[in-house]
């Protein structure tokens, strides 16, 4: 253990708060840059450490593989071999293994295939196709909601609702509207109508309705098909918990310690599932750490809600907030809480920076280094015409173009902005993790090569000519196609393009 006591050493008062507290429920609200996974994993350590529990007994829960490999790997380099029996697994992989262990328990996944993207939609606009809905089923294109009635299903598993949970839920709001006391204009000529904000909010519901008769259909045809959603993996492990109370007391005997990294992102599924785990005891061995500010799984159900539910579950657990930053500079933090001071819903904490407020410009007034200009923009092609002009700017005032960077919140926004710096005369390079295969050109040749493999398709011709590095004119491809339809033998074979 003298790594652990090594890494111990250099904590901060409340990081080695954090991990000292091994018993009960404790939350550590930890901002970005203070070390959450070192604190998890030391903690883990020092369970380990002080209590003579078996490495098996833990169970440390995250949302991505690449947060359980480091994990384990901080670990291990912690304590070594009995690093690689402690359960750490997000919690889909959670979820799976208990249900690849004890299938008896999961008649409804086991042997069912995980539906493919494809296969919702297709079950979805089978559905819709086949029913008669008012509203979400429009004239001009019966299919045009589809993808939105695929990802309300998903919001609404995520928050462990059955189709009857959410028809429920459903009427308890029909009756909350009808209540309202100020629901119809009382004067005027719209006297006994009922006013313009809650008809929207009954459209709504109207809406909801279809969708909440869509979801039930759209579960018995999974089951039919003998396809699962990749939710129905912990709602499946949820509802065998909470009707077989044998097997949930099986899996509580098997864990004693309960640990959750970034526990701001999880929904309420993910929380029904680590209630139910820690159920066995009043104040469970239950630790969770995270930053409600960096909710950057909300698409997946996650909420400010959903995080401070811990509190009013457990409200004698021990809290703890780090506040030293590690990470970035005091006027980077200070400029990040700014753009949030005003949100009311937030756990109130500031951030202190332990670099101090950074280096200064050389030869720019001295200006700190860290210092941050806003520019408002209306589109998506202002903003990135903006950034290769200030790029360009910087460049042509001296700035080495090695010591400009441009980051970007997901690989998609690198080509639009590669673009347009393209355009701009500047030069650039790419370092971020990119699918070739997503490249524009690297598509347009492979669509040639496509074409000539599946020579007399006239579809792919079609679609091939019009690549715009071929620069055709629409009138010399439709006369192209024409002599390819009429370049044919009696068999139907192309004879000449």
């Amino acid at each position: 253990m003298e790594t652990f006591a090594e890494a111990y050493k250099i904590l901060n008062p409340r990081q080695k708060e954090a991990v000292d507290a091994i018993e009960g429920p404790v939350m550590v609200i930890a901002g970005p840059g203070t070390g959450k996974t070192q604190i998890l994993t030391l903690r883990i350590a020092n369970i380990l450490l002080k209590t003579q529990m078996k490495p098996g007994a833990i169970l440390a829960l995250t949302f991505t593989e690449s947060a359980t490999a480091n994990m384990r790997r901080r670990l291990v380099s912690l304590i070594g071999t009995p690093g690689y029996y402690v359960n750490i697994s997000t919690f889909h992989g959670f979820a799976n293994d208990l249900i690849q262990q004890y299938p008896e328990h999961f008649p409804g996944i086991i042997g069912a295939r995980n539906a493919a993207e494809v296969d919702q939609i297709q079950l979805v606009r089978r559905v819709v196709e086949e029913s008669s809905f008012e509203h979400l089923k429009p004239f001009g294109d019966i299919f045009y909601y589809v993808p939105d009635i695929l990802s309300a299903i998903k919001q609404v598993k995520n928050e462990a609702l059955t189709p009857e949970d959410f028809a429920k839920l459903l009427d308890v709001e029909e009756k909350r509207l009808n209540d309202i006391p100020d629901l119809k204009h009382e004067k005027g000529k719209y006297a006994g109508r009922m006013k313009g904000e809650y008809e929207k909010e009954f459209a709504t519901l109207a809406k909801n309705r279809e969708l909440a008769e869509i979801y039930k259909e759209y579960e018995k045809r999974l089951r039919e098909a003998r396809l699962y959603d990749f939710e129905d993996m912990i709602l499946a492990v949820i509802r065998a918990f909470e009707s077989r109370p044998q097997f949930l007391l099986q899996i509580q005997e098997r864990y004693q310690y309960f640990l959750v990294d970034e526990h701001q992102d999880t929904n309420g599924a993910q929380n029904r599932l680590l209630e139910l785990l820690a159920s066995y005891y009043e104040a469970p061995n239950l630790f969770v750490v995270g930053d409600e500010k960096q909710a950057i799984f909300r698409f997946q159900g996650a909420s400010l809600e959903n995080f401070l539910y811990f509190q009013n579950k457990y409200p004698e657990a021990k809290v703890i907030y780090l506040e030293d930053n590690y990470r970035s500079y005091q006027p980077i933090l200070d400029s990040a809480g700014s753009l949030i001071e005003k949100n009311t819903t937030t756990l109130k904490r500031d951030l202190k920076a332990a670099r101090g407020v950074g280096p200064k410009h050389a030869g720019a007034k001295g200006a700190p280094a860290t210092a941050i200009e806003i520019v408002s923009v209306r589109t998506p092609e202002a903003e990135q015409f903006a950034i290769a002009e200030i790029i360009k700017e910087k460049i042509e005032e001296g700035t080495l173009p090695g010591e400009i960077a441009v980051l970007y919140r997901q690989n998609s926004d690198a080509a639009h902005i590669a673009d347009m710096l393209s355009r701009r005369g500047v030069a650039y390079t790419i370092e971020s993790d990119r699918d070739v295969l997503q490249d524009r050109d690297i598509q347009n040749i492979l669509l040639l090569l496509e074409t000539i493999a599946d020579f007399g398709n006239d579809e792919k011709l079609a679609e091939a000519l019009h690549l715009d590095f071929l620069a055709l004119k629409p009138l010399e491809i439709y006369k192209l196609i024409g002599q390819s339809r009429g370049g044919r033998d009696s068999a139907g074979r192309r004879t000449s393009l």
